[in-house]
């Protein structure tokens, strides 16, 4: 039969007892009451937790969510993942998360990549003060396209036009820098 022991830091003589019986975990003071030391405290708790876990087979493991939230950073595991121009190795911010995917900032739809959860790993958490910040319906702000980008999709879009002038992509680049 296992039991631990603690001592009275003031008083040797009062102890406080812990052992298992019948299925449970019996705590049996002594005379008095026992003062602890921090360390004497520690020890003793250690002891009873062990002999609850001889009596149960202890505590399941608590099953924690590991998916990225809104403003953490995260690092894509593969290139070209889910057909995203990215690399492996690129961080982005996590703009939402549903039960599938993570929304971040990207050149896709919307200005907005969208990966699955598999194809990318928490790099940087927020802390919990800056989630604490965050309000329940924020979001972050859409991420603006550079100027390349946007001088390259005006010229996609210019394409079939064989007239055009520098003037005219300039033009078209500050209409799609103004869309929502």
């Amino acid at each position: 039969m296992t039991e631990y022991i603690a001592q009275c830091r003031y008083n040797r003589s009062d102890t406080i007892k812990a052992r298992v019986g019948d299925e449970v975990v019996w705590l049996e003071p002594g005379d008095d009451n026992v003062a602890l030391s921090p360390a004497a405290a520690r020890t003793f708790a250690r002891g009873i937790l062990t002999l609850a876990d001889e009596v149960d087979g202890g505590e399941a493991p608590v099953k924690t969510d590991t998916r990225p939230k809104v403003g953490d950073k995260v690092r894509v595991l593969e290139d070209s993942a889910n057909g995203a121009t990215v690399k492996r190795g690129d961080i982005l911010t996590v703009l939402d998360v549903n039960d599938h995917e993570v929304e971040t900032e990207g050149q896709g739809y919307g200005g907005r990549w969208y990966l699955d959860h598999d194809k990318v790993e928490v790099a940087a958490p927020l802390a919990d003060w800056e989630r604490d910040m965050l309000k329940e319906d924020d979001t972050l702000p859409k991420p603006t396209r550079s100027r390349a980008a946007l001088l390259d999709a005006a010229t996609d879009l210019m394409h079939y036009s064989s007239t055009y002038t520098a003037h005219d992509l300039i033009t078209l680049a500050e209409y799609l820098a103004e869309e929502k």
